[in-house]
């Protein structure tokens, strides 16, 4: 079981993506993009963000491509070429229509 603290790193950096996300909107990022962003702002220690995307894009909150026109596959590792894009669910919790108290907005 996670830590309080790495609990509170997770919702912290779930929600970082989500506003890095909207500030593009509706243009998809790379994977790659997003985090060196979150890398240059200093909301992340670690290059690996798999943990984070993967639950933001179960929560439907995002959606990752392969490319311009193939979706990623559950069995595809996420890699610094595919492409990030907020969906509407994502955008429905930033302007707070909804709430996660997994995402710290």
């Amino acid at each position: 079981m996670a830590s309080a603290m790495q609990i509170i790193e997770n919702r912290r950096v779930r929600g970082c993506i989500l506003r890095w996300l909207l500030k593009e909107y509706p243009r998809a990022l790379k994977v790659g993009a997003i985090t060196k962003a979150l890398l240059g702002s200093r909301d992340i220690n670690s290059p690996d963000i798999a943990v984070y995307l993967d639950y933001l894009e179960g929560k439907e909150y995002i959606a990752v491509f392969k490319n311009e026109k193939e979706e990623r596959s559950p069995l595809d590792a996420y890699t610094e070429e595919m492409l990030v894009k907020l969906e509407w669910r994502g955008m429905d919790l930033l302007e707070g229509a909804m709430d996660d108290p997994g995402v710290d907005i």
